[in-house]
């Protein structure tokens, strides 16, 4: 089962500030952190960003950019762009804002999707098991319903990467239970993001 890792670099950060994928972990582009802390458990890696968008570097990641008539439709559509571009079975969908994302995650995710029937489209962490309460950019799908479900609903108005959960027959991973549970911890604004990195400077090596 190929297995790749779609990542979305092009959010407005507005509450942020300042472009994530630029802030830094002991020097280093979030971005670049995260391509790195994840490329283990892929065979490709498919970076989003929106056109003109600068980006750290992203060695080992093919950067893809959102087509012009997608324009300002949201991270669905940035995911539609990337499952476009994975050429791969199964695909990781996150975000460059995720510091404490690591192979193990995407190894969880992946090894879960494999034991599962064909029916079952997509796994997503979710506090309590609650379907309610997914992260949608930490899961993974199978590639081919996910992308087809991924344009009917842009088609039909979607804007949220949630809507393409909705979409697909999926199951749930308690988020209590993932290799790091503080992997879902948002990261939108200063005092989030200097959150984050305390924790993952705290953490135990990996």
């Amino acid at each position: 089962m190929t297995r790749a890792a779609v990542i979305l670099c092009g959010g407005a950060s507005r509450r942020m500030g300042a472009d994530k994928a630029w802030l830094t972990i002991e020097g280093v582009p979030l971005l670049s952190h995260v391509i790195a802390a994840i490329r283990s458990a892929c065979d490709r890696m498919v970076v989003v960003a929106a056109p003109g968008q600068p980006l750290p570097p992203h060695a080992g990641a093919e950067r893809v950019d959102d087509p012009p008539e997608r324009a300002g439709l949201g991270p669905l559509a940035a995911v539609a762009t990337g499952l476009a571009a994975a050429r791969a079975e199964v695909v990781f969908l996150g975000a460059c804002d995720t510091p404490a994302l690591g192979a193990e995650h995407l190894e969880l995710l992946f090894a879960r999707l494999a034991r599962e029937p064909p029916e079952v489209e997509a796994v997503v962490p979710a506090d309590d098991d609650d379907p309610a309460c997914m992260h949608p950019l930490l899961g993974a799908v199978r590639t081919a319903p996910a992308r087809s479900a991924a344009i009917e609903r842009l088609e039909a108005g979607e804007r949220s990467v949630r809507a393409l959960y909705r979409a697909l027959t999926l199951r749930t991973i308690a988020t209590a239970t993932l290799p790091d549970p503080q992997v879902a911890l948002p990261c939108n604004t200063i005092e989030q993001w200097q959150r984050a990195i305390e924790h993952l400077r705290a953490r135990p090596p990996q």
